[in-house]
């Protein structure tokens, strides 16, 4: 698994190409964001704000929602729990084990970067750590064979050297079991 530093230019970039950021190549075609596209409904509601301003805001208020982000917005050990959500039931284990480095990772991340009074998108970036990882890490057998994902994955290999080249990665070996 390949840990990156929370900076949203890099993952931007990947989430916005070849492959929607909802979609899967590792298992299922598409992840189970419906809990979570509720739960940001009703966090707007009570936000009583517009979908375009205070994002980190209302992603904060679903991890909190859902047991993944304490008051302060680090990720929780409940993180990790509510991920397994929108895999396939047969990638638990292993989606378990990326949420947990994802937590430790961006939590240290949390103290040493984020400014007092920010928001830091913990939230949502915890998502895209283990998306992102799951992708790069799916066991053979459940990888999706398709031209879309064969680039998507390519994309994101290439993405990963680029980070390390830069010096932005920390790289964590997880025993797939």
């Amino acid at each position: 698994v390949v840990l990156w530093e929370h900076e949203p230019q890099h993952q931007s970039r990947v989430r916005r190409q070849i492959v929607g950021f909802y979609e899967s190549c590792c298992g299922d075609d598409e992840l189970n964001v419906a809990d979570m596209v509720q739960t940001s409904a009703k966090c707007r509601e009570e936000m009583q704000s517009d979908p375009s301003e205070d994002q980190c805001e209302n992603d904060l208020c679903v991890g909190r929602k859902n047991g993944a982000v304490d008051e302060e917005g680090h990720l929780t050990k409940g993180f990790a729990k509510y991920m397994p959500r929108m895999y396939p039931e047969y990638l638990t284990a292993l989606v378990q084990k990326i949420a947990l480095l994802c937590v430790d990772h961006l939590n240290k991340q949390f103290e040493v970067k984020i400014e007092k009074g920010k928001c830091f998108p913990a939230f949502l970036t915890g998502v895209a750590c283990v998306k992102i990882s799951i992708e790069l890490v799916c066991p053979e057998k459940f990888k999706i064979q398709s031209y879309q994902c064969d680039q998507f994955r390519e994309l994101l290999n290439e993405h990963v050297k680029s980070l390390k080249q830069n010096k932005k990665t920390t790289s964590v070996k997880i025993k797939l079991t």
